[in-house]
């Protein structure tokens, strides 16, 4: 079931405080460096040239079905998108990264860290993760999403991980379990008509 949404874009000066207060170990190039590996995958920096291949994720409705303001025809918006995904990332140490195949290079969608100023009173680091429909089924999305935390508390030293998932999005809602994530409490964001879960990672 979908919903109006707002997106609230986090200027990088607020960002940077907020990754003060929550991690003050991250510096600030380890996002261009960084590889993530697992059996079946390579976890990478975004590149500008990821647009054109995303572009098939941000269009399709299925996928986008729970996001904040639905799917997007425009190559244009998505290419602004990864440009401002890498750009916070620089800015942060951490960021979203493409999710590829290890046997081909080939991308499969995207997961990574995104810091809130503020998240329901306080500031908070969150997952996300999406992937391209016919990707969907095989375990990918836990594949990633279970290297991504496991990044995030040891590499990162981030004690706390978020998760806002819409209450009828099964899918995300297994995910989260599966990766360990526990329902907190739920949370009413600015625009929305009815409240999101938190799951939460704390290490």
């Amino acid at each position: 079931m979908g919903r109006p949404r707002r997106t609230h874009r986090v200027r990088p000066q607020v960002a940077r405080r907020a990754l003060k207060l929550l991690s003050p170990r991250i510096y600030s190039n380890c996002y261009t460096r960084l590889m993530i590996t697992t059996e079946r995958l390579l976890l990478r920096p975004l590149e500008t040239s990821d647009a054109g291949p995303l572009a098939e994720l941000f269009a399709d409705p299925d996928v986008m079905r729970y996001s904040d303001d639905g799917p997007h025809q425009d190559n244009e918006w998505v290419g602004d998108w990864v440009s401002a995904r890498i750009k916070d990332a620089r800015e942060s140490g951490f960021g979203v990264l493409a999710v590829t195949d290890r046997a081909n290079g080939g991308i499969l969608g995207y997961c990574g860290l995104v810091t809130h100023a503020e998240l329901d009173g306080q500031p908070e680091i969150s997952i996300g993760y999406r992937l391209i429909k016919r990707y969907w089924g095989h375990g990918f999305g836990s594949e990633a999403a279970s290297a991504v935390m496991a990044h995030a508390h040891s590499a990162l030293r981030i004690k706390r991980v978020v998760a806002t998932i819409d209450p009828h999005n099964d899918a995300s809602l297994r995910l989260a379990k599966k990766i360990g994530m526990v329902y907190e409490k739920d949370v009413m964001l600015p625009g929305y008509t009815y409240p999101d879960h938190l799951y939460t990672s704390v290490d």
